[in-house]
């Protein structure tokens, strides 16, 4: 059967780990495309729905669909035409595009609301000093001062207030 397919057994070597780690950049920046236009649909809306998640893969479905047919048609032909040296590399990115593509569409984005429809997890409980008292607020500054917890520049004069320095003035 795999004669009939033209696969021929072959051994992972560089050529097949560049073939893997150019496909888990490729499926990355495939699913960073796809989130990022999620992220301008959602805009200042907090929730994520399912009705948003469509849309945003939608706008970016013909995109997707083109570069991913783009180099999965190149990596065939450089699977049927290429030498003996080549055929590890080029059915890896042959399998791996479409893998790629497919889960950077139908698996990441279902994942980014089962994430986001988790509840957060409580907090744990502060831990106790030393002393017995329970840790809470910003830690002592190394003078044995509490830091305040909004920090603020000091205010510096403004030009007008102070006198010319320079000696030219009327």
């Amino acid at each position: 059967m795999g004669r009939l397919l033209g696969l021929e057994p072959f051994k992972i070597n560089l050529a097949v780990i560049a073939a893997f780690l150019t496909l888990v950049g490729y499926s990355v920046n495939d699913t960073i495309v796809v989130f990022d236009r999620i992220r301008e649909v959602r805009g200042r809306n907090q929730k994520i729905t399912w009705e948003l998640i469509n849309s945003a893969v939608n706008q970016t479905l013909s995109r997707t669909i083109l570069t991913s047919f783009t180099t999965w048609l190149v990596s065939l032909i450089l699977y049927a035409v290429g030498g003996a040296a080549i055929h590890g590399m080029a059915f890896c990115l042959v399998v791996g595009v479409v893998v790629g593509t497919y889960s950077s569409i139908y698996i990441a984005s279902p994942m980014l609301i089962w994430f986001h429809s988790r509840e957060a997890p409580a907090r744990p409980p502060a831990a106790p000093r030393s002393d017995g008292a329970v840790a809470r607020g910003p830690s002592p500054k190394p003078n044995g001062r509490r830091q305040s917890p909004r920090t603020s520049a000091p205010e510096l004069p403004s030009a007008g207030r102070q006198g010319s320095s320079d000696a030219s003035g009327p």
